[in-house]
């Protein structure tokens, strides 16, 4: 039985590049398992947390070096035994962190373990983090109530905590700041500072974009191909091509990401400093601009007034002029796509749109959404024939854009404001509808996190 947990170990350290937490016993009284830090350092007792229901286990940490498996990992592997000094009620609701630098490592569970071990629910779960960052974060939860509540020896029932947490947690969030660097338990959205949340893994990996390094540097010639290519097109065509990328929130908001980065990833600005002649520039438009303004809290996406300041930059860029500029007071509620990553928490907040617009009659001429109802694919095509600007736009993009229904989706600016405007949902250029619809405009519009996808056309 030991040799087959030692292989099982061996094993699992094998796949990891250079990190491990594995336990490979647990009860109520103990936890023992296998432990490499990262950078060769060797692991310390006060690092380890074990924390239930939101509550702290005062634990006893032994740790004994395992020199037979150096060779697995070039220095250090660490046994360790943790004891409760006092027995563990629900090991279901029960989580395990090893603080690591900055990172927070959490156990892989071999398998005579996670058999009897339940997955927490993602509340307690979210519970156990926030107390797990309570504990190494120099701040401290703003809530008084969420700290009586941590706090509490009478905090009762599992269910009673989730109860209660909730309703805090739904508070408007700009006036609950969780901590700065709290994962959601996907990993796709982050905590930042001031009561934002940012995007930060899933599928498109957006913190790594961040990291000082080179990732995706290989697709910049080809993007500048891609744009040259357009652009010759517009030209024999005789329309005017824009090309521009919104940066991430991270990007325009960076003092209040959850730690130090210094602006655009090295993919965006390698084309930022490209042609100027068809590009524009969201990075050098917004430099003027309070970013922590323009973002909504609880979403990865510009706001109604960010929207609207894009729109004016556009127009400008265009060597078009808006005649007065709306002011924005009229107050909504929103949770957005980083609101809901928290489940079942979710994150609300208030933001202000305008009523202080032009009154034309805008009119949808032709609609199309796939019938999957997914996002790529969707066209709209609207008319407006006493708007300001007697102009034919044609844009493709994405969810910045939008379907015009609301005012942080780009293309409702647009189609208030000029006589025609269609939208399709695409990365690539649609020639045929190009040629078509003969435009006075064709905007090419994607975001930072996508430019590790170049399009065809």
């Amino acid at each position: 039985m030991l040799r087959r947990i030692k292989q099982a170990i061996v094993h699992k350290f094998a796949t990891q590049k250079t990190t491990g937490f594995i336990v490979e016993r647990l009860d109520c009284n103990q936890i023992s398992g296998w432990i490499v830090p990262q950078n060769d350092d060797n692991p310390k007792a006060c690092n380890f947390q074990v924390i239930e229901s939101g509550r702290v286990v005062d634990i006893k940490v032994r740790l004994f070096h395992r020199a037979n498996f150096e060779a697995q990992n070039a220095a250090n592997l660490f046994g360790f035994r943790i004891s409760f000094k006092q027995q563990l009620v629900d090991l279901s609701a029960t989580s395990f962190f090893y603080i690591d630098g900055q990172n927070r490592l959490e156990p892989h569970f071999l398998a005579q373990v996670s058999v009897a071990l339940a997955e927490p629910s993602c509340s307690v779960y979210f519970l156990n983090k926030m107390v797990s960052q309570k504990l190494v974060n120099a701040e401290t939860l703003p809530s008084k109530e969420a700290l009586t509540l941590l706090n509490s020896s009478e905090s009762g029932t599992n269910k009673n905590i989730e109860e209660k947490m909730t309703e805090l947690l739904c508070k408007d969030i700009s006036a609950f700041h969780l901590q700065a660097g709290l994962k959601s338990k996907s990993g796709v959205a982050i905590t930042g500072k001031s009561g934002h949340l940012f995007l930060h893994g899933g599928s498109n990996k957006v913190d790594e974009l961040f990291q000082n390094n080179d990732i995706h540097i290989e697709k910049v010639p080809k993007w500048l191909a891609l744009f040259s290519t357009r652009k010759e097109r517009a030209e024999g065509a005789n329309y005017r091509y824009v090309q521009f990328v919104i940066p991430e929130k991270q990007t325009l908001m960076t003092q209040h990401y959850y730690r130090n980065i210094d602006g655009p990833s090295q993919l965006l600005k390698s084309i930022e400093e490209s042609d100027r002649s068809f590009y524009f520039s969201m990075v050098d438009a917004f430099a003027e601009y309070d970013g922590s303004d323009l973002f909504f809290k609880t979403d990865s996406h510009l706001n109604a007034k960010g929207t609207y300041y894009l729109f004016k930059e556009l127009v400008k860029y265009l060597g078009l002029t808006l005649d007065s500029e709306p002011q924005f007071r009229v107050s909504k509620q929103l949770s957005g796509d980083l609101g809901r990553k928290y489940y079942p928490f979710t994150f609300w907040e208030e933001f202000e749109t305008t009523n202080d617009i032009p009154k034309f009659d805008r009119q949808v001429k032709y609609k199309f959404i796939p019938a999957n109802k997914a996002h790529m694919g969707r066209h709209i095509h609207w008319v407006n024939p006493d708007a300001i600007f007697e102009k034919k736009v044609l844009i493709f993009g994405n969810s910045f854009c939008e379907m015009g229904t609301k005012q942080h989706h780009l293309t409702w600016w647009f189609s208030q404001y000029f006589s025609e405007c269609q939208f399709v949902w695409s990365g690539d250029f649609n020639n045929k509808l190009i040629d078509k619809f003969q435009p006075d405009i064709v905007i090419g519009q994607s975001i930072e996190r996508f430019l590790r996808l170049v399009p065809n056309y």
